[in-house]
């Protein structure tokens, strides 16, 4: 049985084959073919499709009339002079270029429908990666839109970060300002406030009442060798102890940043200490 489909009837009409050139193709008859016709289309469409086929048949042999009539005016003139042999040679030969031209359009219109095949597929293919290149648009498209939101968001932290630096620094300089005052002002305080010192006869000095204050008595070794040198004669006549004791007082007076009265259990001790000063 034939094998033939309406999608073949309907590109070998459409590429202007004629029952011929079907024929050859399919290996089969022209009862054949039109019976196959019948069998794959309904009536009126299977007689749509033969007449479709029939005039491509006639305009075939009418483009085969014109191409062979110089031909046959040729073998007109020389009619009265062929032998029968040369007339059968030039049967032949009609008949073989016929055959070629049948030939030719065969293997065209093979050639047409594989073009056409291949047409269909890489449209196929150029539809599928315009769908393609549409999706990777749409993600293009969500990304620079993150990335838009990212950097507004970026600029928007660093503008802030920037003031709250400038914040900082003046927070600082401030700090160290009135850092700079607290101290200038406590030192003022400690400049105008006194302090008791009681100095003992066994050598202890103790503050009157105020047990916060650290004595600082750096210094003292200095303040004793000035009041021993030979050029200091007012401590001769005391004890080494005596002397250690002012040495050690006028180091915690030199050193204190507050006013220092001096309250002495020995009188004499007192004398020797104003007059060292």
């Amino acid at each position: 049985m034939l094998k033939i489909t309406q999608h073949d009837i309907k590109i070998y009409i459409k590429h202007n084959l004629g029952f011929d050139q079907i024929c050859e193709k399919h290996q089969c008859s022209k009862e054949e073919l039109i019976r196959a016709i019948n069998n794959i289309y309904e009536s009126s469409n299977a007689a749509k499709a033969i007449k479709g086929i029939q005039r491509n048949t006639k305009q075939i042999e009418k483009s085969l009339r014109k191409t062979n009539k110089p031909a046959r005016e040729m073998r007109a003139l020389e009619e009265s002079h062929l032998t029968p042999l040369e007339e059968c040679t030039q049967a032949i030969d009609a008949e073989s270029f016929l055959q070629s031209l049948k030939n030719q359009e065969v293997n065209l219109s093979e050639d047409v429908i594989k073009l056409e095949s291949e047409h269909k597929s890489l449209i196929k293919q150029h539809r599928s990666n315009l769908k393609l290149l549409l999706g990777i648009r749409q993600r293009m498209d969500n990304i620079r839109k993150e990335f838009q939101s990212v950097a507004n968001e970026y600029e928007a932290l660093t503008t802030s970060n920037n003031e709250l630096v400038d914040r900082i620094n003046t927070v600082t300089e401030q700090q160290i300002q009135q850092n700079e005052n607290l101290q200038n002002l406590r030192q003022q305080i400690q400049s105008l406030e006194t302090i008791t010192l009681c100095i003992y006869t066994d050598g202890r000095i103790e503050l009157l009442d105020d047990d916060k204050v650290q004595l600082d008595d750096s210094g003292k070794e200095k303040f004793y060798h000035e009041l021993i040198s030979e050029e200091s004669n007012q401590c001769q006549d005391l004890r080494l102890r005596d002397i250690k004791t002012i040495a050690r007082l006028k180091a915690i007076v030199a050193n204190s940043a507050r006013q220092v009265e001096v309250l002495f259990d020995d009188n004499a001790l007192e004398s020797y200490y104003t007059a060292s000063n």
